[in-house]
């Protein structure tokens, strides 16, 4: 393991953009799939929620919505 990486054991994709301000970025899931978001730096609007570097939100549910 390198020092600083992240081991996961788990059905998971990992993805991370940097979007400039104004920028929007929707992402779509498949049914049976969640998402989680986490913000590093910045702030930024998740289906109608205000969120800040350090928040993290679910995004999605099981049933395949955004």
């Amino acid at each position: 393991m390198r020092v600083g990486s992240v081991t996961l054991r788990s059905d998971v994709a990992l993805d991370g953009t940097i979007l400039a301000p104004g920028e929007q970025l929707e992402h779509s899931l498949a049914k049976g799939r969640n998402a989680w978001v986490q913000v590093l730096r910045g702030a930024v609007d998740v289906n109608g929620t205000a969120l800040r570097a350090g928040d993290g939100r679910e995004a999605g549910n099981a049933s395949g919505r955004r």
